[in-house]
């Protein structure tokens, strides 16, 4: 397997003005792969971090791609920028970003099917470009996602206030808001929040500052923004109804309400009327069940229903 950082290959111009071109990581080990999965990633985070989830899908003969939002990775650190989004349009330029990367990959593999997976927030941003672009994609996974946005409740009314007043400040208060009261050696507590939260386990590598960074007022109020726009009712209006959809959830994951909220974009998804949608849950399992733990039921889960969907267009 060879891993391509596409920082030295490809150049990608960016939606945002304020940064040049977007940061693409690509991991394969064939030259003929069957798929492309292109990772979406989450909150505080970037994609270089799903390594470990790309590697899985490599020996399966993928190609998985990733990209970095705008306010996350190297990029974002070299510009002193991690957190903050810093355009109004965030939402928009996230979706542009995506799809752009979208497009340039498909331009270098046009007979490839392409599967976009989304986690958490980039589930929010994969669900706004299913709105625009779900014709150029043959089927997405979500995960860590819902139909009511926890985030959306905390800060509506507080963010977008002290994004005007401060908006490149570090806002604690709403980290811990939304992500506990702070750290704890409880592997129940610990399972149930995104890892990165808490102490690295004795010779474990952490990707910091890279991972675990907290959002500015800016950053908190356009991911208020996107979440709200996600979760609108009317939000899976203009998605084409044959696009296969699975939903991924750890049934420990507090931000979907332990599962109840999956079955509600299901049941959302059943009543818009999508044809092929399916639920993965997880048991034991917390809010990124893709990356720690016992991941190989997950990834088995998951490229099992890559065989049904690639068996489907081969068929």
């Amino acid at each position: 397997m060879f891993a391509l950082d596409y920082y030295n290959t490809v150049t990608i111009p960016s939606a945002s003005p304020d940064r040049p071109y977007i940061p693409v990581y690509a991991w394969q080990n064939a030259d003929h792969p069957k798929a492309i999965i292109h990772i979406v990633h989450g909150m505080s985070e970037f994609g270089g971090r799903y390594k470990k989830v790309a590697e899985s899908f490599v020996d399966q003969n993928f190609l998985v791609i990733a990209h970095d939002h705008i306010g996350h990775g190297g990029l974002a650190k070299e510009h002193n920028s991690l957190g903050y989004f810093g355009t109004k349009d965030a939402d928009q330029v996230m979706v542009e970003d995506l799809h752009r990367v979208v497009q340039a990959a498909k331009k270098r593999y046009p007979d490839l099917p392409y599967y976009v997976l989304g986690h958490s927030m980039g589930a929010y941003i994969t669900r706004l470009y299913l709105g625009q672009y779900s014709e150029e994609i043959d089927g997405v996974l979500l995960s860590g996602t819902n139909t009511h946005s926890p985030i959306y409740a905390t800060g509506a009314a507080l963010a977008p206030i002290l994004n005007t007043l401060h908006p490149d400040a570090y806002n604690y208060y709403i980290h811990q808001k939304l992500f506990g009261t702070g750290l704890t050696d409880d592997p129940a507590v610990a399972n149930a929040f995104p890892e990165y939260w808490y102490p690295p386990k004795s010779g474990e590598e952490r990707d910091w500052p890279l991972v675990g960074f907290v959002f500015t007022n800016n950053g908190f109020a356009e991911l208020v923004k996107i979440a709200h726009k996600a979760t609108l009712p009317s939000w899976t209006r203009n998605i084409r109804k044959d696009l296969p959809i699975a939903v991924i959830a750890g049934r420990n994951d507090p931000l979907i309400n332990h599962g109840k909220e999956t079955h509600k974009l299901a049941k959302e998804f059943t009543r818009s009327g999508f044809d092929d949608v399916t639920i993965m849950m997880f048991e034991n399992r917390g809010h990124e069940c893709l990356l720690y733990g016992n991941t190989r039921p997950v990834y088995q889960m998951v490229n099992n229903w890559f065989k049904k969907q690639l068996k489907t267009i081969h068929d």
